[in-house]
């Protein structure tokens, strides 16, 4: 269902589930003589991803690929659980919300593809980055202004934990607050508020997530 407010919806989100690719990735894959299939993922959704689950917010995974990198890679960041070469996610999605007792009402789901529409319908807020198809973005309640393996994934982190922070949604009639309220100002990204408390500041480096945006990070914060 499309909200009139879609805002609103981030205030009830405590976990995330993605679709790997073409939301943490382009979609496109390079594939190498021997064979293997590799994809290009954003460090900046990485850290993203990081902070959110060191705050306690939960993300899983569930994607029709299978790629021991990939796993890895979201192991390291924390990610639980991970469903990999699922062609029918519905059914998986529901069986692990039986048997961890999530309360779907409160988690954010974003896809990009028709294999995604079976879990979108069992979800407080169906998300979607920008070049998502027609028949998704048709049935999200947000469209993230950022493609797929292009921070489409911090979006929806940041704006979750940003509209949480200030216990108030944006207007979307807001010029300020259009997108992922990202628009940019002096060349840094447009932040409500910034949560300088014992929590966060005890995450460091990861308090830089607040901090820098996308002002650029230091290598030693790139997972």
């Amino acid at each position: 269902m499309i909200m009139e407010n879609p805002f609103a919806a981030f205030h009830q989100i405590r976990a995330f589930f993605f679709d790997v690719d073409g939301v943490m990735t382009d979609g496109s894959l390079l594939i190498t003589e021997s064979g293997e299939f590799l994809r290009r993922m954003s460090t900046r959704d990485g850290l993203a991803m990081k902070l959110a689950v060191r705050l306690g917010y939960p993300i899983g995974v569930i994607t029709g690929g299978s790629s021991l990198g990939v796993e890895k890679r979201l192991q390291l960041l924390g990610v639980s659980p991970i469903y990999s070469g699922i062609q029918t996610k519905g059914p998986v999605f529901l069986e692990h919300i039986r048997t961890s007792g999530m309360d779907p009402a409160t988690i954010l789901y974003m896809g990009d593809d028709c294999p995604d529409l079976d879990v979108m319908g069992h979800v407080g807020l169906a998300a979607c980055p920008a070049d998502a198809i027609p028949e998704i973005q048709r049935i999200c309640s947000y469209i993230s202004p950022f493609k797929g393996g292009d921070g489409c994934v911090r979006d929806v982190i940041e704006k979750t934990l940003r509209i949480q922070e200030n216990g108030h949604s944006p207007d979307p009639t807001d010029s300020q607050c259009t997108g992922a309220d990202a628009m940019v100002q002096s060349g840094t990204r447009c932040w409500l508020s910034v949560h300088i408390s014992s929590q966060i500041i005890h995450l460091q480096p990861e308090l830089w997530f607040w901090l820098t945006f996308r002002s650029g990070v230091s290598s030693s914060l790139l997972f």
